[in-house]
């Protein structure tokens, strides 16, 4: 039995540097990093997440979960809790773990791009401004 007796928000130090950095860069009105950090962590790790379990339910992915039960305590009061990790999904042939992988390549590289053009572009209108 494994216990957790931090808060839900910080699971690790990074996370709580990268909030603390996003909290601290919000004040500069530099919110997308937030936006960044929002759209990785969360909603890439859910689109991912949901495109495997719909491979699974096709027969094209075995997902080995390893199951670990956890001993929480929110506010005080110990909570069960049962969580399953993800490891290594295993694709029935080489070419769809192939074009799973090269698909989301290309996706995340096109996240990254969109986020440094938007920090380019954001970059560009503050040194404008700040020369009128």
């Amino acid at each position: 039995m494994n216990y957790q007796v931090a808060p839900f928000w910080i699971y690790s130090s990074k996370l709580a540097c990268f909030i603390m950095f996003s909290v601290f860069f919000a004040f500069f009105s530099v919110s997308g990093f937030i936006l960044y950090l929002f759209t990785i962590g969360v909603v890439w790790a859910v689109v991912v997440s949901f495109k495997i379990h719909g491979m699974k339910e096709k027969g094209i992915v075995l997902k080995n979960s390893d199951t670990s039960d956890w001993m929480v305590y929110v506010n005080g009061i110990p909570v069960q809790e049962r969580r399953q990790t993800l490891s290594n999904p295993c694709f029935a042939t080489i070419q769809h773990a192939k074009s799973f992988f090269s698909i989301a390549f290309i996706i995340r590289a096109l996240i990254q791009i969109i986020f440094c053009i938007y920090l380019f572009i954001y970059l560009f209108i503050l040194a404008n401004r700040e020369i009128r």
